[in-house]
């Protein structure tokens, strides 16, 4: 019986995510400021809004970037 499977030994485990982690410095964000984010980012800007009761804008400044504020 053949399986495609590879079993390795001695691979590292990567740093978890999550608490403590942060990949947007939304936190440091004081209103009327911004930040340039692709659309993923956007949405986390929104999550962590609502999350947060901040509310953010964002207006599209290329094809793949947007310019996200800070409102409230």
């Amino acid at each position: 019986m053949s399986n495609d499977f590879v079993i390795e030994t001695n691979v590292p485990f990567p740093k978890l995510g999550g608490r403590g982690v942060r990949t947007y410095p939304f936190p440091d964000m004081s209103i009327g400021s911004s930040i340039v984010l692709n659309f993923k980012g956007t949405m986390a800007a929104r999550a962590y809004g609502i999350k947060h009761g901040w509310k953010f804008t964002a207006r599209k400044i290329s094809d793949t970037e947007f310019r996200v504020w800070r409102v409230a």
